[in-house]
């Protein structure tokens, strides 16, 4: 159960997408991000692929 093999892992940018991004403070402002993880990282939001998709 780690973040490669989760619904919510976006893998081109190795990025957490279960929640909306959150803000972060920028050089040039604030903007929005999602939290970038490992793959080997784990939480307990972890819903597999499959459980996800569309019957």
């Amino acid at each position: 159960m780690q973040c490669q093999t989760c619904a919510f892992f976006h893998a081109p940018k190795s990025q957490c997408r279960r929640y909306a991004p959150q803000p972060q403070a920028e050089n040039s402002g604030a903007t929005a991000v999602w939290p970038t993880v490992a793959v080997d990282d784990w939480c307990g939001e972890y819903r597999a692929k499959d459980a996800t998709k569309a019957a």
